[in-house]
């Protein structure tokens, strides 16, 4: 089993909570790591940390012939109970913001998940000026808000995101720091 590089500790003081600024790394990540908002190069983590289920099966200790059995969607939670990432289904109209709670910052954000062919995902992070962005793989790609229609994206459930993705549910994701 593979192990972790760094601490999901240090995984988690990196983390990047407006989708649009202050990333040093964006080329060298995907969607996955885009929405969840971890702006560190995957081969820093570990190999394959940026498909669902990699940081959490390794966490948790969970064998890879039983991670193969996991839903895309087991995968994701299971990375972000080990990000200590909080999640919740929501409506795709939701907005991102954040507030404190004491002495604590909690940011929230929404993501959505879409499934492909043979297990593979697509995600898209709303912004905090309440926009739809989304990183198409690792090509050296900067983030976009428009389909493949080259239309903005207004509806996560409506726009085309080549035709292999279906949208799979929205989730409010929220995280707390000092």
């Amino acid at each position: 089993m593979s192990k972790l590089k760094m601490p999901l500790e240090d995984v988690k003081k990196q983390l990047r909570f407006n989708p649009r600024n202050f990333w040093n790394n964006i080329l060298s990540t995907n969607c996955y790591a885009y929405a969840l908002g971890i702006d560190i190069p995957e081969k820093k983590i570990t190999n394959k940390a940026y498909i669902p289920g990699t940081m959490g099966s390794i966490m948790f200790g969970i064998h890879p012939n039983q991670l193969i059995k996991m839903s895309l969607e087991e995968k994701l939670y299971l990375d972000l109970k080990a990000l200590d990432i909080k999640y919740s289904e929501c409506n795709q109209s939701e907005i991102s913001t954040d507030y404190f709670e004491g002495d604590f910052i909690i940011y929230q954000w929404i993501i959505a998940i879409y499934l492909g062919e043979d297990e593979d995902f697509h995600f898209m992070r709303k912004s905090w000026d309440n926009e739809w962005w989304h990183k198409r793989g690792y090509n050296l790609e900067k983030p976009i808000n428009y389909d493949d229609n080259f239309e903005k994206i207004l509806d996560p459930e409506k726009c085309n995101i080549d035709n292999s993705y279906t949208y799979v549910k929205c989730l409010k994701l929220t995280f707390k720091t000092k």
